[in-house]
Order: C-alpha cells, then sequence, then structure tokens
C-alpha cells in the first residue's frame, strides 16, 4: 500500500465525496440545528472549563457532537475530546456553516523538563504523525502563521502531533526533541494543515501538561491549567472585535 504521504498530489485538487455543504443543508433540513447563522469566530476548547453556573449564561445551541453555545458573538464549542479527526470534522463543518477564524485551545505534554507545567504557547510548526494531517498536506512539517497568530502574545513553540499517544517511545520523541520540539499533541498540525488548505486564519494555543521525557510525570497542576484555558478564552471573547 503506497504511504498516504507520497500520495498523488492531485488527490487535494479533487472534490471530496463527502461535501461538508452538503451535510450542512442536510442538517438544517432535518431541523437538527436550533439557530440560522453563526458567528464569524469560533473557539473550540478540548475539555469544558467552565462550571454550570458559568455556562448558565451562556446560550446553549444544538447540532453538533460537542457542547456548542453562543457567548458575545462567538461560537464557543467544548468537550470535543482529543485527536484530529473529531476536530477537523467539526472544523469543516463550522466553515461550511461560516465560520471564517478558528482558535483551538488544548493541551500538550512536555519533552523537556525545563519547560514549566501550565506554561501556555502557540504554535505556528508542527511535526505530523497525525493521519488526518495528510488528507490536506502532503509535508510531514507544517509551518503556517497568519494575522491571527500574531495577535496572541504568547511564546511559540515547536510541536509533534500523534494519533497513538500510548505508543510514543523515548527514541521517538528523543528524535523529535533533537528537532526543537517542546510539546507533543494530537490535534495542531492537522488544524494548521487544514488552515493552510483552505487558506483561512486558525490559532493553536497549548497549555503544556504532563513530562514525556525523561520518564512520564502527570501534570503538576491540572486545575491551574484549566483556569489558564478559562482565561485566555474569556480574553478571546471580550475581544473578538481585535480579530475580526
Amino acid at each position: 500500500m503506497k504511504n498516504f504521504s507520497n500520495f498523488n498530489t492531485g488527490f487535494y485538487k479533487e472534490t471530496p465525496i463527502l461535501d461538508p455543504k452538503k451535510m450542512v443543508a442536510w442538517k438544517k433540513e432535518k431541523k437538527i440545528y436550533n439557530f440560522k447563522i453563526v458567528p464569524k469566530i469560533a473557539i473550540i476548547s478540548a475539555v469544558n472549563c467552565f462550571s454550570k453556573k458559568e455556562l448558565f449564561f451562556f446560550k446553549k445551541i444544538k447540532g453538533f457532537n460537542a457542547s456548542a453555545y453562543l457567548f458575545k458573538n462567538v461560537l464557543l464549542v467544548l468537550n470535543i475530546g482529543v485527536g484530529a479527526p473529531s476536530v477537523i470534522a467539526l472544523m469543516e463543518e463550522l466553515k461550511a456553516l461560516g465560520v471564517k477564524k478558528f482558535f483551538f485551545f488544548g493541551y500538550g505534554g512536555r519533552l523537556d523538563n525545563n519547560i514549566n507545567s501550565g506554561k501556555v504557547f502557540k504554535i505556528s510548526e508542527a511535526y505530523s504523525l497525525s493521519g488526518t494531517s495528510f488528507f490536506y498536506q502532503k509535508e510531514s512539517f507544517i509551518s503556517y502563521k497568519t494575522d491571527l497568530h500574531e495577535k496572541i502574545n504568547l511564546d511559540e513553540i515547536k510541536v509533534l502531533s500523534v494519533d497513538a499517544p500510548f505508543r510514543e517511545t523515548k527514541s521517538l520523541l528523543n528524535e523529535y526533541k533533537s528537532k526543537n520540539v517542546g510539546l507533543v499533541d494530537m490535534e495542531t498540525a492537522a488544524i494548521l494543515a487544514f488552515g493552510k488548505f483552505y487558506d483561512i486564519p486558525v490559532c493553536t494555543v497549548l497549555v503544556a501538561a504532563d513530562l514525556l521525557l525523561p520518564k512520564w510525570q502527570p501534570p503538576e497542576n491540572q486545575n491551574k491549567s484549566f483556569k489558564e484555558i478559562k482565561k485566555l478564552i474569556l480574553n478571546c471573547t471580550s475581544n473578538f472585535e481585535n480579530y475580526s
């Protein structure tokens, strides 16, 4: 079987069988959505860092395989789980609905003990061991930066995105550490590839969590990480005019 990363580039120019616009039209016809239009900016979080009391003031919307809310003219999608396929499927659907810019907030495993647990980074470069990214870009290294990325005042770091976190070995991680990779996640490479393929602004923000090298150690303060993500999300929603 041909390695997908070496697939004929003509594949990327073909029209997909499952067109997200047709799927969105079908869901509208079946009245699966309870809204007519969505905001132009979507904030997607791998976790729900808000309490039930806080979410009470958000308008919940239906039709997605995740918890979605309207808040300050921003579409907020929480609890999407982990992994590139679910994130990119959601982004395709939101793009078909009219979303023009995407923020993603998640976690990354640390490859260096000098990276403090809880530190937050923005990412514009990622190596991919994630199958989803190859449906959008042939190369295994993706570099993509837009004005959306520039407006986030955070340090940058390189990321490795994988599909199988329980098959990360020391030799594999050390190889990418030698390429100045600092964090490992499961979504960023595909998100950058998606943005580059469609030429739309995306920005991935990761909180440094568990330590992977020299041996695995759990996150030091997960509650602090949750608070950090929530603070960043609220900052984006309160300043959404700056991202238009």
